[in-house]
């Protein structure tokens, strides 16, 4: 009784030691965390000694005393603190699975386990941890303090690094087995042997198997047979299943298709039977209802016949009449200054129609185009050259990975991606220092890659592949391009035809250094709108200041004017074009489109109306055509229509830009000069679309792209293009020969003549042209004039040839004062005054009240009233703008 008693209670304490235990080990675990977390988020830049100043909040998770602790670990002990929270660990385990652990008699052997394993992970510093080392900044002692000093100060000198590790190594074995104690080990193979032999007498029982006398393999092949007849009537009832699920889906698909013919067939009865009582008369309709009707039909027959016949007379006598040369405007000389008698309506001059373009218009044939050369880019060695990227960064601190190549007709693209506590900008720093290691013309970083996990390096070929123009129009992009306006540029970084539609854009601005390649991108689009589009989808404003550049494709038919050369001539010019966009949206108002998508894609429905017995009434000719063409006006070089005219163009292109999107005119704004004077804030807060050419200097870059980049180009057609709410993107623009552009044009002119816009070609011509001589000629008559000898009236020829200059001025502008014709005219402030003197002893303006503008007495844009001296002159110069316009189906 006794002993039972003595038993039960030793066995109740053991359980409660054993709780003990667990409990112990339960709490430890937590408490492990520390030290394991301290040494996974560690960063020297923590530590105020290796870093100043530290980091602030500190990176690591447990704070300042976890970076502390994990750095004084890796100062003593290396990489082999990471044995501490392991052992801790172990330690838990055990505890928690209710083992006694005597932990006195193992700490010794333990500790010396680990100075064994700080020796032996010091011999592996310059090879197998130097990574890790980099990280953690504690080169180049692996192994701590008691690595450095027992192993390469002690052992590796008297042993060498081969003996002393091999000491150690024997070190460290012997220590893990007394730690470990050798009955615990013998136990465990005793454990080990005793579960292999009960599982191999597991396995032979079940191959003994049940008394059916077949032996294993034959059990085995029965089985594997009994798998395949399932799986075999699986399949068959699959089979059936498909074969029943397709039958039923056919006669449902015959049963739709019946009922659609049966639809079908009682809507076409009811339409025969709609028809058949449409020809019956109606009950109780009147004969003169029925007669109404008849000479509404006979009406809408005659109108039709009217029409036909009217386009058929006006072909033939465009055909036999060239177009009529605007009539000059008569000048002031011939208008007395005693008051004329009172004018009546006069009629309108005949408007004579420009020769439109034949109906079946024959686009360019690429064949008129020089062969694709033959030829690929030289690369180099792009694993090389990927190798030196890698390996001039890894010199500065900056360890990256090669991710990806792109190799393109000019440049490749390598993709690099930095450690994940790398700052991108570092290596955009470093880009000097590329550029000499590759031994490079120019290198460019894009620190990142818009839309990757990437820094590209764009380093050019050792041989250009040459881009040319029918490459692109060849292009299967080219030809599945919808754009309404394409523009042909040329390739970007990876090989791809890069097109754009300017209509989408909705204006472009080329700048770039001389031989950059700006001509040659613009006379690329040029050459992409005459192979792409007709005369009556596109119609073109050409502005060459330099007066050689588009002088080829005078004689166009897409032109609306010659080409335009002189820059006083250019702001008319844009002021035409502001008139065209306001009357085009009051158009649009008309018809109820919102842009000239709509417009040309609108239904056009026209109803006839009948007025009496007579016949149909004529209701004059419709001003609304069908369709507008796109207007697209280039101006070569603005530095000079800027230097030039200015103040009267800069608000012109701002509202153009602004305003003009809507109605189908583009502007394509081109120079060499891409200064802030040149391309202003107000002209570029309106060109979302941009392309540069290379430029000397970064500031020019910002200027065009608002970015830095295109310094760095390495010119021939290299560019940068911005297209509107996208990032930067390289590529290399397509090259079109003279040779090419002269057959082409040469073509173009062969099959159709030029439609010119009489109207605005007669408005120009009164423009004077800008002639050097001027400012001194005005000089010499304001002198000659303050002389006492001169004449009242002296200089009166020439201000009557200027005075139809003047009006047209005044009329354009909506100003009369003196300064405005000093400007507008190029002639000095005395002859301006007497222009304004004379228009106000005519009548047509008012006197001077204040600093302000005069006010201005009669419509210059109508009938001038009767009571004017010039009256009969404006209603001459009605006529000859009249005789101008043109028809309302010119496609302008």
């Amino acid at each position: 009784m006794d002993a039972k008693s003595k038993d039960s209670g030793s066995d109740r304490l053991e359980l409660e030691r054993r709780r003990y235990r667990r409990v112990i080990g339960v709490l430890l675990f937590p408490i492990i965390l520390f030290p394991l977390l301290s040494l996974v988020t560690y960063n020297w830049r923590d530590i105020a000694w290796l870093n100043a100043p530290p980091l602030s909040p500190p990176a690591n998770l447990i704070g300042l005393v976890g970076a502390w602790s994990a750095f004084i670990g890796y100062s003593v002990m290396g990489l082999t603190v990471w044995v501490v929270p392991f052992f801790a660990l172990v330690f838990s385990g055990l505890l928690l699975y209710g083992r006694i652990v005597r932990v006195g008699r193992r700490v010794f052997w333990m500790l010396l386990f680990v100075v064994a394993l700080c020796c032996l992970v010091q011999l592996g510093s310059a090879t197998l941890f130097e990574g890790a080392l980099d990280r953690l900044n504690m080169k180049p002692n692996a192994g701590g303090m008691i690595g450095y000093w027992l192993m390469t100060r002690l052992l590796a000198r008297w042993f060498s690094p081969v003996g002393g590790g091999m000491l150690m190594a024997s070190i460290m074995l012997f220590a893990l087995l007394m730690a470990v104690g050798l009955r615990t080990l013998f136990d465990g193979l005793g454990r080990l042997t005793g579960w292999w032999e009960s599982r191999q007498a597991a396995v032979d029982t079940e191959e003994a198997g049940p008394g059916d006398g077949l032996t294993p393999r034959e059990r085995e092949r029965q089985k594997r047979l009994s798998i395949k007849e399932a799986a075999r009537k699986a399949k068959e009832e699959a089979r059936l299943a498909r074969a029943a699920e397709r039958e039923r889906v056919q006669a449902e698909r015959a049963e739709e298709r019946k009922r659609k013919e049966e639809a079908h067939a009682a809507l076409a009865r009811q339409r025969e039977e709609a028809r058949a009582l449409s020809r019956e008369p109606r009950i109780g309709e009147s004969p003169a209802a029925e007669r109404l009707r008849q000479r509404i039909e006979a009406a809408k027959q005659a109108a039709a016949a009217e029409r036909e016949r009217q386009r058929a007379l006006a072909a033939q006598r465009a055909a036999a009449q060239p177009a009529a040369e605007p009539a000059p405007v008569a000048s002031l000389a011939a208008v007395p200054a005693a008051a004329k008698p009172a004018v009546a309506a006069r009629p309108t001059a005949a408007s004579v129609p420009p020769p439109p373009p034949p109906e079946a218009y024959p686009l360019p044939p690429v064949s008129l185009l020089n062969p694709i050369p033959k030829g690929s880019a030289d690369h180099g060695d792009i694993d090389k050259t990927a190798d030196i990227l890698v390996e001039t960064l890894r010199q500065f601190s900056v360890p990256v990975e090669v991710v990806g190549t792109t190799p393109g007709p000019v440049v490749t693209q390598y993709e690099l991606r930095p450690a994940p506590n790398i700052k991108v900008e570092k290596i955009a720093n470093l880009t000097a220092n590329l550029q000499m290691a590759l031994e490079a013309r120019s290198l460019r970083v894009l620190a990142p890659i818009p839309g990757k996990n990437a820094v590209g390096v764009e380093i050019p070929n050792r041989r250009a592949c040459p881009v040319t123009f029918r490459e692109i129009v060849e292009g299967e992009a080219w030809h599945r391009s919808t754009c309404e306006i394409p523009l042909a540029l040329g390739k970007d970084v990876a090989g791809n035809d890069l097109i754009y539609d300017l209509a989408k854009a909705p204006h472009l601005l080329v700048a770039g250094a001389t031989g950059s390649g700006k001509s040659v991108c613009l006379n690329a689009i040029l050459n992409g709108f005459l192979m792409s589009r007709t005369p009556e989808q596109l119609r073109l404003i050409l502005v060459d200041p330099k007066r050689v550049e588009f002088t080829c494709y005078n004689d166009l038919p897409h032109l609306l004017v010659p080409v335009i050369n002189d820059p006083k001539k250019v702001a008319f010019g844009l002021r035409w074009a502001i008139m065209e966009m306001e009357k085009r949206y009051r158009l649009f108002q008309k018809v109820g489109c919102r842009n000239i998508v709509a417009f040309n894609n609108r239904q056009v429905v026209k109803q006839e109306e009948l007025f009496g017995d007579e016949g149909p009434a004529d209701a004059g000719p419709d001003d609304t055509p069908e369709r507008l063409p796109y207007i697209v006006i280039v101006v070569d070089e603005v530095a000079d229509i800027m230097a030039a005219v200015g103040k009267e163009v800069e608000p012109a292109i701002s509202r153009l830009t602004s305003l003009s999107r809507a109605v189908g005119i583009h502007l394509i704004l081109a120079t060499q000069r891409p200064s802030v004077d040149v391309i202003t804030g107000t002209i570029k807060a309106n060109v979302p679309g941009r392309i540069a050419f290379k430029v000397s200097q970064s500031n020019d870059s910002r200027t065009i792209l608002d970015n830095p980049g295109a310094e760095e180009l390495i010119g021939k057609g290299d560019m940068l293009f911005l297209r509107e709410g996208s990032q930067l993107m390289r590529a290399q623009g397509a090259w079109v020969s003279d040779e090419e552009i002269g057959r082409v044009v040469d073509f173009v002119k062969a099959h159709c003549r030029p439609c010119y816009d009489q109207a605005l070609i007669g408005r120009l011509d009164k423009i004077k042209e800008i002639d050097p001589d001027d400012a001194m000629s005005d000089e010499t008559e304001e002198d000659s004039a303050d002389e006492p000898g001169a004449e009242a009236g002296g200089g009166g020829d020439d201000e009557d040839t200027l005075m139809p200059n003047a009006l047209e001025v005044i009329r354009m502008t909506r100003r009369a004062s003196t300064t405005m014709l000093q400007r507008r005219l190029g002639i000095g402030y005395t002859r301006a005054a007497r222009l304004m003197d004379k228009l106000e002893e005519r009548g047509i303006v008012g006197p001077q009240v204040g600093s302000g503008t005069r006010e201005i007495l009669v419509d210059l844009d109508h009938e001038i009233p009767s009571n004017t001296p010039f009256a009969d002159q404006a209603a001459a110069a009605a006529d000859d703008a009249a005789a101008g316009e043109g028809s309302p189906d010119d496609p302008v």
